[in-house]
């Protein structure tokens, strides 16, 4: 820029600084006050001035008075008197002699009597000076004199003096206000100017253009402290700003994007806020709802579709609500959203409005529908599944244990499916299903529950149903069934079911018991020739035994409920006694009976196992016994082992190998310590699930043993698959070993096949020293029996581990 440029934009900023200073109200202000401020201080001085100055002129006076009055002769005073009064020395006096005479002269002075030697007395009226002076005479008597001087000429000389000291005193005003506003104006009235300008240019053009000057943030007074606090200030401002637009434009960016709306509204019910994807949801653009009562825009939704008083009654009374509601979108398609919101409140903890958000969870909701309806549903007859069906029946048990509602349960089989399924393959086999579940749908009530238990297998229970002939349905059920004409490929397949039907009754103590009696009752059927219906008799001497299974079945329940099991252990002894010292025993379960025995393990496992409740029973063995094992200590020159069993239903539960893998992982240091036996059957059952458990579990740090083995037919061709540990040779070629020759040869095969494998052997029901001799001469490494020990409870004190190792 030119520097004459320069000088001008100068020359100009200075004359508006100068033509702002005389148009701002804070320079007269501080003008005024110097102003008047210094008007009264001289006012003050003026009026001390003013009294000070007629009282030495009237102290003048007098001591004129008193020099006239020393220097009279008073033998004869009234001549010098009249002197004085030609002189104009005094304008009046009035001598009174000690014998009485008075004489006056001048203007006429009132009587009074002379009270003290010597006074004075200014008469404002006249305008006069009156001076007083007695002395005293013989005989107690004294002269009397008194003189009056006029002083006019003082009031007259005062009134000039003021005058001159007003005008002195306006000069010296307006000289000294100006004076200071010199000062002033740069050191305050200017920066404050400059201040206020600030202030207001960022009102106007906006914070971001008022920037102060280097010279006034440079200032080390307080004027400074201030521009520098407004600069700090302005900056915070600009940051605090910024970032506020950033996050409203992010938050913006974010509700336009996604299919989230968000809403506030004040304590009217009006919209004051609304963004996101809204037109989807009701026709109308965020822009468009802002400004519109809650009321009107109810009006545009579904009737009935959102309690909106509810809504903000719960949001009053809880302070948040959330729910979701189904209506009509833009696109006449039904969907579903969720509303959620919390109020707001100002400083003084009043309402002033609710903010919140609605999401389009239409996606989602259908998502949870299907998986609802896949979890609880048949993939194949869309009918409930066995998990649905065990959850409805129990309930329904319950709604008769509390309300005595009756309901009845029937499960059916098909009598045909094998052979449709063999002769025509799975897809007609599928087929027929199909048609079989679309049949016993339209059999029953709508209210009536048709459930698929697995293969072709189904069950339904009739709710409410006294009053009604359940065999006669059953019946009609059955026949329904029989007339299906089911053909594939030109082939026509007649079709058959054996139905099994028990009614709820006091005797049936569980589901369980109602279950099994049902199930009993279609087993007879399908037994007396297929294709009938069968209803349970407690009567029937041919379902006792199905009763009794049921009767099982309560009792294992309630031991799994009230943990009425025990655990029990028996020894596993080292045959080559030379070894080092060991503990070595297997878990054994018993079951706790109502007169505080137990009941064997033979009792109860085959009903638990046909019953599908041994994944159960081997949570709680395997809980139990690693729990007690936790609180063992163990030497660590103490060779320890303890065999927990699993059964062949739990290897092929998905949820309880997960328990077992997560328990194994939990309890690492206590891996080493232990041993899982799997029978031959259960791991040929579930061959490849058994082969991942094992091999994680010895990688876990456990050992594996195969129980029962030689039972099977298949062992041999697998066993070098199976990552063992141990192999557990059955009693059965035990127990007459030594006089059976095909016997030794058999468990000699299984050691010398165990040593190439390196696994070790273990000999079952060794109950002879004999057999055990004969044992050790065919190389098995241990032995377990009644020989060693019967089982005994493991919380024995006497079988303690530091007692055993001692």
């Amino acid at each position: 820029m030119p520097s004459n440029q320069v000088h001008e934009n100068s020359l100009r900023d200075s004359a508006v600084g100068r033509y702002s200073s005389l148009k701002s109200r804070l320079f007269w202000r501080i003008a005024a006050g110097v102003f008047v401020s210094i008007l009264l201080i001289e006012a003050l001085l003026l009026a001390y001035s003013w009294f000070t100055e007629r009282e030495r002129l009237l102290q003048r006076v007098d001591d004129s008075l008193v020099t006239v009055t020393s220097v009279l002769d008073f033998s004869n005073p009234v001549v010098q008197l009249d002197r004085l009064l030609e002189k104009n020395q005094i304008t009046a006096y009035q001598y009174q002699s000690a014998d009485g005479q008075t004489f006056t002269g001048g203007a006429d002075i009132s009587q009074s009597d002379v009270s003290a030697e010597k006074s004075s007395s200014y008469d404002s009226q006249n305008g006069s000076y009156l001076r007083y002076y007695a002395r005293g005479s013989v005989g107690n008597k004294i002269d009397q004199l008194r003189l009056s001087v006029d002083v006019l000429w003082i009031d007259k000389y005062m009134k000039d003096y003021v005058w001159r000291i007003l005008a002195m005193i306006m000069l010296i005003s307006v000289f000294v206000t100006g004076a200071c506003l010199f000062f002033l104006k740069p050191l305050l009235v200017n920066p404050l100017l400059r201040l206020n300008q600030l202030l207001v240019q960022g009102e106007k053009s906006g914070i971001e253009t008022a920037s102060a000057e280097k010279i006034d943030l440079q200032r080390a007074d307080e004027i400074g402290s201030v521009f520098r606090s407004f600069d700090s200030l302005r900056d915070d401002l600009l940051t605090a700003e910024q970032s506020n637009i950033l996050m409203s434009e992010r938050f913006k960016q974010f509700a336009d994007l996604g299919a989230d709306c968000f809403w506030e509204v004040n304590n009217k019910m009006v919209f004051t806020y609304v963004a996101g994807d809204t037109r989807s949801l009701i026709s109308m653009d965020a822009d468009e709802i802002v400004g519109c009562s809650l009321k009107d825009l109810g009006n545009t939704l579904d009737e009935g579709v959102l309690d909106i008083n509810g809504i903000f009654r719960a949001l009053k009374e809880k302070g948040v609500w959330e729910g979701q509601v189904n209506e009509t979108s833009s696109d006449n398609s039904r969907i579903t959203v969720r509303i959620a919101g919390i109020p707001l409140r100002n400083q003084s903890n009043q309402l002033a409005g609710f903010r919140g958000t609605i999401v389009d969870i239409s996606k989602e909701s259908d998502l949870a529908t299907k998986l609802k309806f896949q979890a609880s549903h048949d993939s194949l007859t869309g009918l409930s599944n066995r998990r649905e069906f065990d959850i409805q029946l129990q309930r329904c048990f319950e709604k008769y244990e509390q309300q005595s509602e009756e309901f009845s349960l029937l499960i059916l089989d098909l009598d045909q499916f094998k052979q449709v399924n063999d002769t025509a393959g799975h897809l007609a086999g599928d087929r027929l299903l199909k048609s079989v579940a679309k049949s016993l749908t339209m059999s029953v009530d709508p209210d009536d529950l048709v459930a698929r238990l697995g293969g072709d297998e189904f069950a339904m229970i009739l709710r409410d149903s006294s009053g009604r002939d359940i065999g006669t349905i059953a019946e009609d059920i059955r026949s329904s069934i029989e007339q299906l004409q089911f053909i594939w490929n030109t082939e026509s397949y007649s079709v058959s079911a054996s139905i099994g039907v028990a009614q709820v009754e006091p005797e049936f103590h569980s589901v369980e018991a109602l279950l099994f009696a049902a199930d009993s009752c279609c087993i007879k059927a399908k037994k007396q020739g297929k294709n009938q219906v069968l209803v349970y008799s407690k009567d029937d001497p041919t379902l006792n035994s199905h009763r009794d299974e049921g009767q099982w079945i309560s009792r294992i329940t309630a031991a799994l409920d009230n943990s009425h099991f025990s655990l029990f252990r028996q020894s596993i002894v080292r045959i080559d006694k030379h070894k080092p010292m060991e503990e070595h025993f297997e878990i054994l379960l018993r079951m706790q009976d109502l007169e505080g025995g137990y009941w064997p393990p033979n009792l109860f496992l085959p009903v638990a196992e046909r019953n599908n409740l041994m994944p159960k029973i081997d949570r709680w063995v395997v809980s139990n016994a690693i729990d007690w094992l936790e609180k063992q200590h163990i030497p660590d020159s103490l060779d320890y082992c303890m065999n927990i069993n699993l059964s062949a239903a739990s290897l092929s539960d998905a949820g309880f190998r997960e328990f077992l893998i997560d328990r194994v992982k939990n309890n690492i240091d206590l891996n080493q310590f232990l041993c899982f036996e799997v029978t031959e059957s259960a791991a040929m059952t579930n061959y490849d699930d058994t082969i991942a458990l094992l091999c994680e579990l010895r990688e876990s740090g456990c050992a594996v043993a195969l129980d029962d083995f030689g039972t099977g037919f298949s062992s041999l061709a697998y066993i070098k698959d199976l990552p063992l540990d141990y192999i557990k040779i059955d009693g059965a070629f035990i127990q007459k070993i030594n006089s059976s020759e095909l016997d030794q040869t058999v468990v000699k095969s299984v050691a010398k096949i165990a040593k190439v494998l390196k696994i070790k052997t273990v000999a079952e029901f060794v109950d002879s020293e004999e057999a055990l001799a004969l044992l050790g001469e065919l190389k098995i490494d241990y032995a377990q029996g009644f020989l060693f020990s019967k089982p005994e409870e493991l919380d024995n004190p006497d079988l303690d581990v530091q007692s055993k190792a001692a």
